[in-house]
């Protein structure tokens, strides 16, 4: 027996402003063209694809007289390319979630990820889409479970250089260093010339947030050279 289709009254209808969930192609021919000036590199990417995601997009979109918008970026290709990979799949493809052993070529793949993943939330913050900059959060934290936060420290120093005073991805940094600072002590020790400074007040400022006034209290005779005078 054939099912009744609900009343059209019952039938739950798409909020206006409701975000679409993945594009139509409705325009298939209508590209825009992410450039890379300092590298002199364009990729091409339908333009509703770009918008969907993009506000900042989306609005140079309305705003642009021309067809085929050329949208310059400040990225570099590699992670220009990563931009484009996610909007077309949603997916970060990262080598360092391969099982280890793997082989030479995917080991030297693995050194520069990090940092295009850096790179990729600064242009993700700068085109206003936070889904993607919380994505690369959670990976990094993966990436921190599995591997430890040594694995960072080589890219302290360009993040520092990329990034504000206060961005969520330099807090993140600093609250999981901080929190394996005793156990890579050594590692801290070996690079503490490369390190910002700015890095390493933030870490000392975070630790102290996290004590209570009772643990910042200290015995005077524990600093005294003869405390037996006392």
């Amino acid at each position: 027996m054939a099912e009744h289709s609900p009343p059209s009254s019952e039938v739950e209808r798409p909020k206006k402003k409701q975000r679409l969930e993945a594009p139509t192609f409705r325009d298939p021919m209508s590209t825009i063209v992410l450039k890379t000036p300092l590298f002199l590199e364009r990729f091409m990417v339908h333009e509703e694809v770009a918008c969907l995601y993009s506000p900042v997009i989306a609005k140079a979109v309305l705003e642009s007289e021309n067809n085929n918008l050329e949208f310059n970026t400040r990225a570099p290709p590699q992670v220009v390319r990563r931009f484009v990979q996610w909007l077309y799949t949603q997916n970060l493809v990262l080598h360092f979630y391969h099982e280890d052993p793997c082989d030479k070529y995917c080991r030297g793949l693995r050194h520069g990820e990090l940092l295009d993943l850096v790179g990729l939330w600064i242009t993700a913050k700068e085109l206003k889409i936070p889904s993607l900059q919380d994505q690369i959060i959670r990976a990094f934290d993966v990436l921190y479970q599995e591997h430890g936060c040594s694995i960072f420290f080589e890219y302290i120093p360009k993040l520092y250089e990329r990034t504000r005073p206060k961005c969520a991805l330099r807090k993140y940094f600093v609250a999981l260093c901080a929190r394996g600072f005793h156990r890579y002590r050594h590692v801290f020790d070996e690079d503490m010339y490369t390190l910002p400074n700015q890095f390493v007040i933030e870490i000392a400022d975070h630790a102290c947030t996290k004590l209570s006034d009772a643990q910042k209290s200290y015995n005077l005779s524990d600093y005294l050279c003869n405390p037996e005078e006392e």
